[in-house]
């Protein structure tokens, strides 16, 4: 099994290079639109119950750890830490592997594609 990278290098550099001279056909452009926008939905709809599921398990640890510790300021200290840290590591999982090809390919649309802008924004 094959490991995904860390960070998401993105769109490959000649396709962003292609659509922002204009080198593909509005074939290609909607074909291209319509394939990132479906990675795009499926990578968001498969994200949103992770990202429920990480706070719900945070919660239910916060409130186990609460009930045995004496110190509950610490306990709160604590949790809230651990949300800042959750909260920032799904920020980048959502910007780095979500976001990034749809707004990469959205850049590089407007420049001479405008037209076709309005396609790829998530309705």
């Amino acid at each position: 099994m094959r490991f995904k990278y860390l960070w998401n290098p993105g769109l490959p550099k000649n396709e962003i290079h292609n659509i922002e001279n204009g080198l593909y056909s509005d074939e290609q452009i909607l074909f291209l639109c319509e394939t990132i926008m479906n990675s795009y939905r499926i990578r968001k709809k498969k994200f949103i119950p992770v990202a429920i599921l990480v706070f719900v398990i945070v919660i239910i640890l916060t409130l186990t750890t609460l009930f045995m510790i004496e110190d509950k300021t610490a306990g709160i200290f604590a949790f809230l830490v651990t949300v800042g840290l959750c909260s920032g590591l799904l920020l980048f999982v959502y910007e780095n592997h979500i976001e990034k090809d749809r707004r990469q390919f959205i850049v590089a649309l407007s420049k001479k594609y405008p037209e076709y802008v309005e396609l790829c924004k998530d309705n």
